[in-house]
């Protein structure tokens, strides 16, 4: 509202918030944006993506992943990565040991697009200063051959705390759609837009 803080300079977050703006003129105040930041582990960390998206949803790249934000309900908003023919491999660092016990990926199914959950994730980290990377989790997605799970998800690998530097993340795509869709045979999209560690 007209009371409400100016803000000239870019804003900086650095904590779970819901950032509320509108724009002000003589005459004239646009509609409340709203944007929510959920932070964890990895929001805001050093990513590298170890696999390229499909060209045409690469979009800002691995930055989705660690942002905080979330996607919406559409895959083509620009806020999910899309992968198909390659795994989404990422990795990501921290600075100093980090104690983490689970990661999770949130994804997109919209079946008559020919997306599809993921087949199956797997970690991997360094474990205690050790440089070589350890399999910490694998997690089979038997969703991902069920019919009507269309809409956002989120799968999570889980196991013993431990105390890592950086992490491997690998999440599959389905490699063949299942009979009961006209794409049976084919290998399905994979969309995700975040990666939440704990």
């Amino acid at each position: 509202t007209c009371n409400s803080a100016l803000y000239t300079n870019p804003i900086q977050i650095s904590e779970s918030c819901v950032l509320q703006a509108v724009a002000i003129r003589e005459n004239m105040e646009t509609p409340i944006f709203k944007k929510e930041f959920t932070f964890n582990k990895a929001t805001g960390k050093r990513a590298i993506l170890n696999t390229q998206p499909t060209e045409k949803y690469s979009y800002n790249g691995v930055t989705h992943l660690i942002d905080g934000v979330r996607g919406g309900g559409s895959y083509a908003s620009g806020d999910w990565l899309g992968y198909l023919n390659q795994p989404m491999d990422v990795t990501i660092e921290w600075p100093e040991p980090m104690n983490v016990s689970s990661v999770s990926i949130g994804t997109i199914t919209d079946s008559g697009a020919w997306i599809f959950p993921p087949k199956r994730i797997e970690v991997y980290a360094a474990i205690n200063d050790i440089e070589d990377l350890a399999l910490l989790c694998r997690q089979e997605i038997s969703e991902a051959a069920e019919k009507g799970k269309d809409g956002i998800e989120e799968y999570s690998c889980k196991f013993d705390e431990a105390r890592v530097k950086s992490m491997r993340i690998v999440v599959y795509p389905l490699d063949t759609i299942p009979e009961w869709h006209d794409g049976r045979g084919r290998k399905g999209h994979l969309f995700v837009d975040a990666i939440i560690v704990k």
